[in-house]
């Protein structure tokens, strides 16, 4: 009964997504998609992805090797609807059996290759952007930009500030030393333009004003850099962002946007 219900749910999903072309053209083939899910290789697992792993479970397009990989959702060395129906569920945020969407099938690298602290911060200043990514490609961070001269009626000082928690789809392969991956389920704490008033433990006022956090947020899509990268291969803006000098390498691994650029500290 389960097995038809799945299928039912997979039939109506392409009849809902029916004007999405579903043609093998549609991503390049000369170095198939690697992260576990994502057929077309943009870095998240999506509906479009599932209807790609569904036109191979009903044999209506081709595929080699390290597609099927990417397709067997479930490990049982087949692609059927059921591994469609766990693509689908991964991408709308519904539980998939501890499914492990984050594991690049060519290297079986995951996240937790990658877990640590990580900082976007000026060179000159305050502020700072803080995430704390965990092995399953989750994480959670901390954003702060304290004004000190910025004082007012019932307040010494203020403080930009929010908290936040997110997680990432991939990593996928994209080149020697470089993996993609796209940020999901990114929320904050603190409804940004509210604030309060604090007591800090020197007896101060301090003014929160919640604020949303620069340089990540939902939908962000981010190059990881392993150590090792040459500095020749880094984007023109990578240094600035980072404040301070990479070398002739890169000394250690590192997400860049077109916004930001989060290294260890």
């Amino acid at each position: 009964m389960k097995k038809i219900i799945s299928l039912i749910l997979v039939i109506s999903m392409i009849f809902t997504l029916g004007g999405i072309s579903l043609s093998a053209d549609a991503y390049s083939l000369h170095d198939c998609p690697t992260t576990l899910g994502d057929l077309d290789g943009d870095g998240r697992v999506s509906a479009k992805d599932s209807l790609y792993i569904m036109q191979f479970a009903i044999k209506r397009t081709k595929y080699n090797d390290n597609q099927k990989k990417c397709a067997d959702i479930n490990g049982d060395n087949r692609i059927t609807n059921v591994d469609s129906l766990l693509a689908l569920r991964h991408s709308i945020g519904l539980p998939t059996s501890n499914i492990r969407f984050l594991k690049d099938v060519r290297t079986g690298k995951e996240f937790s290759a990658y877990a640590g602290k990580y900082t976007f911060a000026s060179g000159a200043g305050n502020w700072y952007v803080t995430i704390d990514l965990k092995a399953d490609g989750t994480f959670t961070g901390i954003y702060s930009d304290t004004n000190l001269g910025e004082r007012g009626s019932g307040y010494d000082y203020t403080t930009y500030y929010n908290e936040f928690s997110g997680s990432f789809d991939g990593p996928h392969s994209t080149g020697k030393y470089t993996y993609g991956t796209y940020v999901k389920n990114f929320t904050v704490k603190y409804n940004a333009g509210s604030s309060e008033i604090k007591t800090t433990e020197y007896g101060q006022k301090q003014l929160f004003i919640y604020s949303v956090p620069p340089g990540i947020s939902s939908g962000d899509s981010f190059t990881l850099y392993l150590a090792g990268t040459p500095a020749s291969s880094l984007p023109d803006n990578f240094s600035w962002y980072t404040a301070q000098s990479v070398g002739d390498t890169l000394q250690k691994n590192a997400f860049y946007s077109s916004r930001s650029v989060f290294y260890p500290y």
